[in-house]
């Protein structure tokens, strides 16, 4: 990792454009963030309409960007769903206050991982705690 920050809060949002906050900007990020929800909704007309927004204001080369990494998340979820990989316990442990931030519950996959056993919930919330300090001093925001 390079030493600029990555903040991952914004990953899961719902809003069709990403907030400007703490001086980050996120080039054309109003029309990525709509082809992004067009490529998700499967609603051939308002992905073609994104499409052509994004053209338009950001060139083919950044919507064939755009389709390609969409394209390759949707290869990996498939990949990871159709051989059901389990996150094991202590990856599930370590990663429980990320997952509950980003909302990962909500994804088929997530099926596929059996819940912290209870003996381990008080580590996982231990964790869940230091595991964004630790994050924070590597410049990983949560």
């Amino acid at each position: 990792m390079n030493k600029a920050d990555a903040d991952v809060s914004l990953l899961n949002q719902a809003e069709s454009g990403l907030p400007q906050e703490d001086g980050q900007e996120v080039a054309y990020a109003a029309e990525l963030a709509a082809f992004a929800e067009a490529l998700a909704g499967g609603d051939t007309g308002a992905l073609a309409a994104a499409r052509a927004e994004l053209d338009a204001v950001a060139g083919r080369a950044v919507t064939a960007d755009a389709a390609a990494i969409a394209a390759n998340f949707q290869c990996m979820t498939r990949v990871a769903d159709a051989t059901g990989i389990p996150l094991d316990t202590p990856m599930m442990a370590a990663s429980q206050s990320v997952r509950d931030k980003l909302d990962f519950h909500q994804y088929a996959s997530a099926t596929n991982s059996k819940p912290i056993p209870r003996p381990l919930r008080p580590v996982a919330r231990l964790l869940g705690k230091a595991i964004p300090v630790i994050l924070k001093r590597v410049r990983l925001k949560l």
